[in-house]
């Protein structure tokens, strides 16, 4: 059975005005996985957040992240 969903916080650079910290809901064991996933390709949940969300609205220029390798996605189980 899935574990509840729990409110976290993303917090981007402290003083930006254009990257304020949001609140998301996300099960605990997929945020725990997602920040070794992120750092694996150079990312941090964050970053990783904002770049989907781009491609997902389909902003010129916006890719979609990478994915980490099938070694990765085991190792993070």
């Amino acid at each position: 059975m899935p574990r509840a969903l729990q409110a976290v916080s993303c917090p981007d650079m402290a003083g930006d005005s254009e990257n304020k910290p949001r609140t998301i809901r996300m099960e605990q064991d997929l945020w725990d996985k997602l920040g070794p996933a992120a750092m694996a390709n150079g990312h941090d949940r964050s970053g990783l957040i904002k770049q989907f969300v781009r491609w997902y609205l389909r902003i010129p220029g916006a890719q979609l992240p990478q994915r980490p390798g099938a070694d990765d996605e085991r190792s993070a189980s």
